[in-house]
């Protein structure tokens, strides 16, 4: 078959490329989907949108509602806020949560992390999220801006999807997959 174009992959691709090929071999692929009343979180999100962005300049955005929501309460799951190490046989748990938030880009799939979040407000974390996102539009990012994340949302629902299996950021243990809030029409 013919090639229509050839594309080396470097950078962040290769990164996510490595990385995504290492989970696929390494770790089982598991779903578990359940359907959530958001809509109080709805009213809640555009009431503080009104005043925050309107009024005040400041970002929101509903991922930062569900990074709240589990920097919360990772410390209840400690196995989820962890990570293993293959080497050593090893769990390493953390007080610490440090949020891996998935970012799509222009080269592939960037998981910057957030760190310090378990004490963070709704607005901070917004504001995070903006500026990590600038930064990966940007190609700002530090090696640091990289590392040392010990649990991931993936957000699919801006591609439309509805069901979703992300795949773990090694070395961590868990991630969190949200997708397209529907309204209710039996789904």
């Amino acid at each position: 078959q013919p090639v229509a174009e050839e594309i080396s992959i470097t950078g962040g691709q290769k990164v996510m490329f490595d990385q995504m090929s290492r989970v696929a071999k390494n770790y089982a692929s598991t779903t578990t989907a359940a359907r959530v009343d958001v809509t109080s979180l709805l009213d809640l999100y555009n009431d503080l949108k009104t005043t925050w962005v309107n009024e005040q300049g400041d970002s929101l955005s509903l991922t930062a509602f569900t990074a709240r929501a589990v920097s919360q309460t990772l410390p209840e799951h400690p196995r989820l806020n962890a990570e293993y190490v293959e080497e050593e046989n090893v769990l390493r748990v953390y007080d610490q949560v440090n949020l891996g938030i998935a970012v799509n880009s222009d080269d592939g799939l960037i998981v910057p992390t957030i760190y310090d979040t378990e004490d963070s407000s709704v607005k901070e974390l917004s504001r995070s999220i903006e500026e990590i996102a600038a930064k990966v539009d940007n190609r700002e990012l530090e090696p640091e801006d990289l590392e040392n994340g010990t649990f991931s949302i993936s957000n699919a629902g801006s591609l439309g999807a509805y069901i979703n299996t992300p795949q773990i950021n090694h070395p961590q243990t868990a991630i969190l997959g949200v997708c397209k809030i529907f309204e209710d029409a039996g789904i």
